[in-house]
């Protein structure tokens, strides 16, 4: 035995040998980057990014190097953890398949499969702006420059490079787009499930999951190509492995907590929110268990926060190099407010939040769940097997950092509370109606209405159709087929509109083989010129025309040459 770990630990040590020598030659070829491409390939900039990066890379393999025996010894005995971790997930796994288990696993199926089907409704819905724009910004340019080009917060740098393969596989329609977003959608049914019924008990588990496969706002954003469903994933299998890691002494799994929660904070940098809350609330709860080695797996969570803090920038290293440190601690979207305006701001967004998160929800379903929240607020010691509630650490490390920061973020910032909010105010459900006469009858009652009403009522309204989070121009699509011929006879012809019609004409128009120089964002006075009047906000053709720096003046009165359900086209000649 001791053998056979001597030469896993020797076999270990030439590895890092190996790898830091690789390490030592890659830095190298970056530092000489320059002189290896054609002339002003990159920037300045980028050159000196590189060969900082080149720089900290040496410095890490020498050390790998110098240290590389005690380094072997810990690479063995992580593997011997890892190896753990991997026997203590199938256990896992085949207990989820023990008869005992086998209906809750196949309605948990059958609540996926409901997932499915109301997210492919809408896969195929007209794109929104912040998607049209992700896709002509990042998703359309080569890999390298995909992930590392962080000129606007709209990417979502591990979504980016999941649609990137996606559309290189099945082609750029919207349905190819959003793929990996509605994957990832379904996938947050199970794993849902799967976390309630760790933090409190299956039947919490099998509502929360009913009510997520249902939820308008996240059949939404499962059918949006952004960062959000896959974000939401990441968090919820971190904090799966936290409620583990507060018994656990698994170097394998403390590894991996801190690499999902990297990938989390890679994919959207408001992911901070969450994952500082995830943090608090293991350190809370291994204090006050205070188990015989609190303090060991308090030390193992300090390491496992460097350990994510580290992941991320060597993630982020791309983008540091080429957008530089400002482009991701600076949101031209979201800037600080004066304070009175600050807790004006605040106070719209709670509002705005609930009214989403309750989108297309039945009235009485939402009281029940706002009584079920108070009744686990109050009773949490009777309902779970830990002492501090996730509610409180994620709601105050929010409301700390939305204060240092002073502002108000999007709605769908919040998005991951939601299906937690959903897993809280369900166990308190369940413990109320534990309390009442035949309470198995009135549970089965109160879960087949809610499904089948609130299901009901998301397809009867189409809620995540007529959203208008982040952008719509529902009729673009039509448009651009039906000026691609007009324009087609007439090449010196210009398309005009107003935010934020622009990012869905140019991703049609890259669909339908119009160029994209005859769509302008003005300052121009072309013979011909066609405007697109999105009458879902409160546009008109002298507004398209105003805010494109277009003086009316010189055109004839606007002819309304084309109508569409929520869109007017208008020709106008220049006199």
């Amino acid at each position: 035995m001791q053998t056979r770990t001597a030469s896993r630990i020797k076999f270990a040590r030439i590895a890092i040998y190996g790898i830091a020598g690789i390490g030592i030659v890659t830095s190298l070829l970056l530092m000489n980057l320059g002189a290896l491409l054609p002339a002003e390939s990159l920037s300045e900039d980028t050159l000196a990014g590189l060969r900082l990066l080149a720089i900290a890379l040496i410095a890490i393999c020498i050390g790998m190097a110098i240290f590389a025996r005690p380094l072997a010894r810990l690479v063995d005995a992580f593997l011997g953890d890892a190896r753990e971790a991997v026997t203590s997930a199938s256990e896992l796994l085949r207990s989820a398949f023990a008869p005992a288990n086998r209906p809750y696993l196949l309605i948990v199926l059958a609540l996926s499969v409901l997932a499915a089907i109301l997210r492919l409704m809408y896969i195929n819905q007209p794109m929104r702006t912040d998607e049209s724009l992700t896709f002509l910004n990042y998703v359309s340019k080569p890999i390298y420059l995909a992930i590392s080009d962080y000129s606007a917060p709209n990417n979502h740098l591990f979504h980016t490079f999941w649609a990137w393969i996606a559309t290189r596989l099945f082609g750029n329609s919207e349905a190819a787009l959003r793929l990996t977003s509605f994957v990832r959608g379904v996938l947050i049914v199970p794993i849902s499930f799967e976390l309630v019924r760790v933090l409190y008990n299956k039947r919490a588990a099998l509502l929360t999951a009913g009510l997520v496969a249902i939820s308008s706002v996240l059949i939404e954003y499962a059918t949006n190509a952004r960062g959000y469903s896959l974000q939401m994933l990441l968090i919820f299998l971190g904090l799966r492995m936290a409620y583990s890691l507060r018994v656990s002494w698994n170097r394998a799994l403390w590894a991996a907590f801190a690499l999902v929660l990297a990938l989390a904070l890679y994919t959207i940098p408001t992911g901070l929110y969450a994952v500082s809350g995830i943090f608090l609330w293991l350190a809370a709860n291994i204090v006050l268990e205070r188990q015989s080695d609190w303090l060991k797996r308090l030390g193992a969570l300090i390491v496992s926060g460097v350990l994510m803090v580290a992941i991320t920038a060597l993630l982020y290293a791309p983008v540091l190099i080429v957008t530089g440190l400002g482009s991701l601690t600076s949101n031209t979207y979201v800037t600080a407010l004066e304070f009175p305006l600050f807790l004006s701001s605040v106070g719209d967004m709670l509002q705005a939040t609930l009214a989403q998160w309750h989108t297309s929800l039945p009235l009485p379903i939402a009281l029940l769940l706002l009584v079920g929240l108070v009744i686990a607020l109050v009773t949490h010691r009777k309902l779970a097997d830990y002492p501090v509630t996730i509610v409180v650490p994620l709601l105050l490390v929010a409301i700390v950092l939305i204060t240092v920061q002073q502002v108000a973020p999007f709605t769908r910032v919040w998005l991951y509370l939601l299906p937690l909010y959903f897993g809280v105010a369900t166990a308190g459900l369940v413990w109320l109606i534990d309390h009442l006469p035949q309470a198995r009858v009135v549970y089965t009652g109160v879960a087949l209405i809610g499904l089948v009403w609130g299901a009901g009522l998301v397809v009867s309204s189409d809620s995540p159709y007529w959203s208008l989070e982040t952008g719509t121009f529902r009729d673009a699509e039509a448009v651009i087929i039906d000026l691609t011929t007009l324009i087609a006879n007439d090449p010196d012809a210009r398309i005009v509109y107003e935010h934020p019609s622009g990012e869905m004409l140019h991703y049609y128009a890259r669909r339908h083989g119009l160029p994209g120089d005859a769509i302008s964002q003005g300052g121009i006075s072309p013979q011909t010129l066609y405007v697109v009047v999105n009458t879902e906000y409160p546009q008109t053709p002298e507004t398209v025309m105003r805010l494109s720096g277009i003086d009316a003046s010189l055109y004839s009165e606007p002819e309304a040459i084309a109508n569409y359900p929520l869109t007017t086209v208008y020709r106008l000649v220049r006199q």
